[in-house]
């Protein structure tokens, strides 16, 4: 018996073919599944940890990027740090993401260079804007918040996002405010994604 999941809102839907690319061949549930990914994650956190410095250009790259999601999901699926090749139920299409990526890093540099947004905004409007690229099979909103922190500690020498939402991987009405506040931001307004989280005072 292969692993199966009934995607919860906001998931990237896997295919057959992706979900047959997972590496520990044990796993039949959705919890089990959290459980391996998390403590994959958990290894990526003490990887960033190790990096003394992180510059923007290092940060704002793509290659940094696929590897920190390679890092974070590499010993669950083969997948990890691999471009998305399929069309998905989120995301933009596979051909255009390798444009969106480069115009969305370059936009950061920007913003960093001309002070364009405050450190929270700025982090939380590349979360959203790479969320909404999709650029990974799976795993893109866990990523994209843990890119935001990183904008956060390592560019602006501050706190990491304090969620309001305890629990963003369990469907539950934290995860269904977050993803209506993403929805929101597709059309441009910030607002609920900015109350998403604790703004240091």
């Amino acid at each position: 018996m292969g692993l199966e999941l009934e995607p919860k809102e906001g998931d990237t839907e896997l295919s057959q073919e992706e979900l047959d690319l997972i590496i520990p061949k044990h796993i039949t549930t959705r919890k089990q599944l959290d459980e391996v990914e998390q403590n994959n994650i958990e290894d990526a956190f003490q990887w960033l940890l190790s990096l003394k410095s992180i510059q923007s250009a290092k940060l704002f790259s793509v290659e940094f990027q696929d590897l920190l999601h390679a890092k974070m999901l590499g010993n669950v699926w083969k997948w990890a740090g691999s471009r998305r090749m399929k069309e998905t139920n989120i995301g933009v299409k596979p051909s255009e993401i390798a444009v969106e990526r480069k115009k969305l890093n370059e936009d950061a540099l920007f913003w960093i260079s001309n002070n364009t947004w405050d450190p929270t905004e700025a982090a939380l409007r590349f979360h959203h804007k790479l969320v909404q690229i999709h650029c990974y099979p799976n795993g893109n909103g866990r990523h994209s918040r843990i890119v935001a922190d990183m904008i956060l500690e390592k560019i602006y020498k501050k706190d990491p996002l304090s969620w309001v939402y305890s629990d963003l991987l369990n469907d539950n009405k934290g995860r269904r405010e977050y993803i209506s506040a993403l929805k929101a931001a597709d059309k441009g307004d910030y607002t609920l994604l900015l109350k998403s989280v604790e703004i240091e005072k």
